[in-house]
């Protein structure tokens, strides 16, 4: 009788047991493909920011933007959407249009995950190259970049 008992458990346990594993496996087989997902994005968008931070043009860009010296005026806004780079300083605008200048926009690389931003990495790019003093956020494709503050109130 108690070995009756015991093969009734397993005919109903084993199954869901089986189940059971199937289910983490397939879990842990989507953990890990979203891991490497991730990690794909973060190595297309690290690789955009390095291509537009050792580009000529960034640097072009950057002197227009800054009226000639990027390293001494730092604006105190910078946008940059797909078709322009465009800044503040000093309360005047610069404007660095990319159809002006016979330049593409700035467009997903066709090497690049979907999800990488060309206006976030350029944007990054700049701020990389401006030394870090700009905080960078993106709403609707753009990026802003505002002069972080020195001083408090």
């Amino acid at each position: 009788m108690g070995l009756l008992i015991v093969i009734v458990i397993l005919v109903f346990a084993i199954p869901n047991i089986i189940d059971f594993i199937s289910k983490q496996n397939e879990e842990e087989k989507e953990r890990e493909k979203r891991r490497i997902e991730q990690e794909k994005i973060k190595n297309d968008y690290d690789a955009l920011v390095k291509k537009y931070k050792e580009s000529e043009l960034t640097h072009r860009i950057l002197k227009h933007i800054c009226d000639g010296d990027y390293k001494k005026n730092l604006p105190e806004e910078i946008i940059v959407s797909h078709s322009s780079v465009r800044s503040d300083l000093n309360g005047c605008p610069h404007s660095f249009d990319f159809k002006q200048n016979r330049i593409t926009g700035l467009h997903r690389d066709q090497n690049c995950h979907w999800s990488v931003s060309a206006t976030e990495a350029m944007a990054e790019a700049i701020n990389l190259l401006m030394g870090g003093k700009y905080r960078v956020y993106v709403k609707d494709g753009v990026a802003h970049m505002e002069l972080e503050p020195i001083y408090d109130f």
